[in-house]
């Protein structure tokens, strides 16, 4: 893709930038109203393809508004919860060590060019040790970071302090950040003179570093028939994301996965089991917050639970798992249950991981649902008779299919939330007919007193609704459906109180 020509780009135009009160008595321009909108929901190469030519001053008001302008998420990412800036005390914590640097003047020579952020950090070191210099960069796109780079090379499972520090910085002192329109617009300016300075002097002064590379990208483009003269344009990686490509925060994959298979080869502490726990919860942190990032860090802890060696051993031997190791799995499974019941996921995502779960539900492995509430016992309708006697027992054993941590996830793949009684019990407060009964309906929706019920669905189905609303951030939705359970409840226990009376 070539970019369009522009002018040289100076400092960031006045404005008011995110995370300042700068007057916000004054109206926004219209502009920069516009400019917000397109900055969170477009890739910067469809606003290229949808206009011949971007002027200018658009383009740094995208530029400029495609930062994240919220600090809960770099909390999120750089803590295992999320608390207000004047709430953190631990200087353990990254959030909190990047809030300190902030606050001393550690961050020095920050710039932004197009998509692409850096700056200096730096940190005092111990008694006797010089001080360290730290070089960040970042990139963002759809106010979003898509990656982090950092000197300290320190590698966890958040980011580090000087990312923070440096993020911060970008929201809180955005207009004292000097503002570059992508390179790409400012090589489009210099005639071939300038051009070859330019790469001479860029070469020059790390010669150690990208001479190999330039030498060979120089043979590559002298060749007539290469690769790299057919294709259209050059890459710009301060240009942002294209429009094929995922838009989603940075999220290490390798750490989380190395992080959970050292818990799980130290299950027998205690404190490997809380932080494991404290995972699960980033992950419900991340679903409450419409992160795409929660499924996907689920995915990956799953996958090194499968691959815990233990779970040979245990079936080898015909042994049951360790009780804390059975409540990790037990969470697993819940939190799968919340992710596929998600009230606003896509179908083809929800494809996506019931096929997963399907893979994982068939090795011989994965843990069996011994112990656990299934999603067939007890119903929440009442029931028409029932079986007793051990002969009957036996048969029923016989005839249920394997039930793994993930079955009750599958069934959930069944579920919908599309049944208008159910709407109107989210919906509202105050969902009662005027005149009780059954609406029309072959079951009662409402008990004689006008309070919503909620029938047709086995007991453990219905709490599990409950805690995906609370998982993904409807906590009102799930006290009113958790009112309506107990409403059928009580209705129940009194239907038996009456029978058992007459």
């Amino acid at each position: 893709m070539e970019p369009p020509a522009a002018k040289r780009s100076r400092g960031c135009p006045a404005g008011d930038e995110p995370g300042t009160g700068a007057r916000r008595s004054r109206p926004e321009p219209l502009l920069d109203l516009s400019a917000k909108r397109v900055a969170e929901s477009w890739a910067f190469e469809q606003v290229e393809e949808r206009f011949s030519r971007v002027p200018e001053p658009v383009q740094k008001r995208i530029v400029f508004w495609s930062f994240p302008r919220s600090e809960r998420e770099i909390c999120m990412y750089s803590s295992l919860g999320y608390q207000p800036p004047e709430g953190e005390q631990d200087t353990r914590v990254p959030f909190t060590r990047g809030l300190h640097l902030l606050q001393s003047g550690a961050v020095d020579r920050v710039l932004q060019v197009g998509f692409h952020l850096s700056g200096n950090i730096r940190e005092v070191g111990g008694p006797g040790e010089p001080e360290h210099l730290y070089h960040v960069s970042i990139s963002f796109d759809r106010c979003k970071i898509t990656s982090v780079s950092c000197g300290c090379d320190n590698r966890d499972l958040f980011y580090c302090a000087h990312v923070v520090a440096l993020s911060l910085y970008r929201i809180r002192h955005a207009r004292q950040v000097e503002l570059r329109l992508p390179i790409s617009e400012t090589l489009s300016q210099m005639n071939r003179d300038q051009l070859q300075k330019f790469v001479q002097y860029l070469i020059s002064a790390h010669h150690t570093e990208v001479l190999p590379t330039a030498q060979r990208l120089a043979d590559e483009i002298l060749l007539l028939g290469s690769e790299i003269n057919l294709v259209h344009g050059a890459p710009d990686p301060t240009a942002g994301a294209g429009t094929e490509d995922a838009n989603c925060w940075h999220l290490d994959e390798e750490q989380i996965q190395e992080q959970v298979k050292q818990l799980l080869s130290n299950g027998g502490h205690y404190g490997a089991s809380q932080q494991l726990r404290s995972m699960f919860s980033k992950v419900r942190e991340m679903l409450r917050a419409r992160d795409s990032n929660g499924a996907r860090m689920l995915i990956l802890m799953t996958e090194q639970f499968l691959q815990d060696p233990r779970l040979a051993l245990w079936r080898q031997q015909g042994a049951g798992m360790t009780d804390k190791c059975r409540q990790l799995w037990d969470e697993l499974g819940a939190l799968w249950v919340c992710v596929i019941l998600s009230p606003h996921c896509k179908p083809d995502e929800r494809s996506g991981w019931l096929q997963l779960l399907g893979t994982w539900d068939k090795l011989d492995v994965c843990p069996l649902e011994e112990g656990n509430y299934s999603l067939d016992i007890p119903s929440l309708q009442p029931a028409l008779t029932s079986r007793t006697g051990s002969e009957d027992e036996e048969e029923v054993t016989a005839a249920s299919p394997r039930r793994t941590v993930f079955s009750r996830a599958l069934q959930a793949g069944e579920l919908h939330w599309n049944d208008s009684h159910l709407q109107r019990i989210l919906a509202s407060d105050s969902c009662g007919p005027t005149l009780t009964g059954s609406m029309g309906s072959d079951k009662p929706t409402f008990d004689p007193q006008g309070h919503p019920i909620w029938l047709g669905e086995p007991f453990p189905t219905a709490c599990a609704r409950v805690d995906t609303l609370r998982a993904h951030g409807y906590p009102h939705k799930a006290l009113r459906l958790a009112c309506a359970i107990i409403n059928t409840l009580r209705l129940q226990r009194r239907h038996q109180l009456e029978s058992y009376k007459q």
